[in-house]
């Protein structure tokens, strides 16, 4: 399941005789308040099974990102050691990536980095568990 279909709200709106959704959330690592804006036909794409990445072609790498993980472009950025989400990441057969500077970021830094994250998402859950149960 990915983020956007419980975590966060949208708006259907029709412009110019184009459909489009805003869904909006929150990321779970900074919790910066987030909207993505996807074409309906593209959104319809991918909901019948297509990859987001072929699916959603204008949405940016970074926003299909947050819609399928939660985590904001600039938050995937700093915990990929400085690679952007939008640029092509190099892979070498000894492991290595580079980053968007051209410097080399090790595979256990992202995992690292990624545990990171996972425990972030972990506090998120606890937070909107807590609220929830101050809600009753």
């Amino acid at each position: 399941m990915a983020f956007m279909d419980s975590n966060c709200t949208y708006v259907e709106q029709y412009k110019d005789r184009e459909q489009t959704y805003e869904f909006t959330g929150h990321c779970i690592d900074c919790g910066e308040k987030k909207t993505v804006s996807v074409p309906g036909p593209e959104l319809f794409a991918y909901q019948q099974g297509g990859y987001i990445q072929k699916a959603m072609t204008s949405v940016s790498a970074g926003d299909r990102e947050f819609l399928l993980s939660g985590i904001c472009d600039s938050c995937l950025t700093k915990c990929l050691g400085g690679m952007s989400h939008d640029n092509a990441v190099k892979y070498t057969a000894m492991n290595f990536f580079y980053n968007d500077k051209n410097e080399t970021v090790s595979r256990s830094e992202i995992i690292a980095h990624l545990e990171g994250l996972v425990l972030a998402e972990e506090k998120f859950k606890i937070r909107c568990a807590a609220s929830e149960h101050m809600q009753d």
